[in-house]
C-alpha cells in the first residue's frame, strides 16, 4: 500500500511535536524528514535526537520511511553523514536520499562520474552493512542523475537493495524525459517517487529569443498530468511511497505552504484507488 508522505523541509524551525502535529492534522500518513542544519534533526546530533523525535511521532501516529540529507551529503567518508545514516537505520528508516553532485562549466563529465560512482561505492558498503537504501534523487539542470537516463548510468553497476534511484516525475517533465521512459530505465533501482509540478512561464526576451523560468504549482497544474503518472507506477507495480514536496512559487510561508500541501494531498488520494493508498493507515 502506497503511503504519502510530506517532505518536511518547509518546517524548518519547528520541534518534533510541532512537525508531526501538523502532519497528522493534514491527514499525511508520515513524513520525508529533512535531517538539515535548522530541522528538529540536524546531522551533527541525528544519533541523539532522531530516536527522542522518532518516539513523538510514533506516539502521533506517523511513519518515517524517508530520510532526506543536505544538499552537500555526498562524501561516504564524513563523519556527520556516516552517523546519520546509521542513526537512521537504528530508528528503522530504510530509505535515505543522498546529496547532490553538480555539473561545473568546463568540468570533465566523464572523469567526475568515475568519482561519484567511486563515491556511491562505499555509499553501497554502509548501506549493506546497515540494511539500508540510499537514493539518487533525479534533479533537472545541472545535476548528476538529472534524469533517469543519468542517475541510471551513476547506480547501473550497483545492488538494488542498496542504491536506488528517486524519481521525481516533475524535474523529469523539465527535463524532457517522459515518465514512462524514465520508469523503464530505471527498473529495478526504482525506490522512491516524489509528487510536485511546475509551469513554464516566460521569463526575459532578447535578441536570441525566448527564455523561460520555471514555476512551482499545483500538483493538478502544471507539466506532469497527476492521474497518467500513477497509472504509470501502477503499470510498473510501484507500491512505494509517494513523497509530497511543498514546493509552490507563489510562497514559502508557512501557513500557505501547508494549505496549498494539503489541497495537494486531496487531489493525490482522489486519483488513487483507497486499496492502493495507506490513508488512516496508522
Amino acid at each position: 500500500m502506497r503511503s504519502l508522505l510530506w517532505f518536511t523541509k518547509f518546517l524548518k524551525g519547528l520541534d518534533a511535536e510541532r512537525v508531526g502535529a501538523a502532519a497528522a492534522r493534514a491527514g499525511f500518513d508520515g513524513l520525508d524528514l529533512a535531517i538539515r542544519p535548522g530541522q528538529c534533526v540536524q546531522p551533527s546530533d541525528a544519533r541523539r535526537t532522531l530516536p527522542e523525535a522518532m518516539a513523538v511521532w510514533r506516539s502521533q501516529g506517523l511513519r518515517v520511511e524517508l530520510a532526506t540529507l543536505p544538499g552537500d551529503a555526498i562524501d561516504p567518508g564524513d563523519p556527520d553523514t556516516r552517523g546519520t545514516l546509521e542513526a537512521c537505520a537504528d530508528a528503522g528508516i530504510r530509505l535515505v536520499k543522498l546529496g547532490y553532485w553538480t555539473w561545473q562549466p568546463g568540468e570533465d563529465y566523464w572523469k567526475r562520474v568515475d568519482a561519484i560512482t567511486a563515491a556511491l561505492a562505499g555509499f553501497e558498503a554502509i548501506a549493506r552493512r546497515l540494511g539500508i537504501t540510499v537514493l539518487v534523487h533525479t534533479h533537472s539542470d545541472r545535476y548528476y542523475g538529472a534524469n533517469a537516463a543519468g542517475a541510471a548510468l551513476l547506480v547501473r553497476r550497483f545492488d538494488p537493495k542498496h542504491v536506488g534511484i528517486y524519481l521525481d516525475p516533475c524535474h523529469l517533465a523539465l527535463d524532457g524525459e517522459p515518465l514512462d521512459l524514465a520508469l523503464a530505465i530505471a527498473g529495478g533501482h526504482l525506490a522512491m517517487v516524489a509528487v510536485k509540478n511546475a509551469h513554464l512561464l516566460p521569463a526575459q526576451r532578447d535578441a536570441g529569443g525566448q527564455r523561460w523560468t520555471q514555476d512551482w504549482c499545483a500538483a493538478s497544474e502544471g507539466l506532469v498530468h497527476w492521474g497518467d503518472a500513477l497509472r504509470a507506477l501502477d503499470a510498473v507495480g510501484y507500491r512505494g511511497p509517494l513523497s509530497l514536496h511543498g514546493e509552490y512559487s507563489q510562497s514559502e510561508e508557512r501557513e500557505a505552504v501547508t494549505r496549498l500541501v494539503c489541497e495537494d494531498l486531496a487531489f493525490i488520494r482522489s486519483l488513487t484507488p483507497a486499496q492502493a493508498l495507506a490513508q488512516g493507515a496508522r
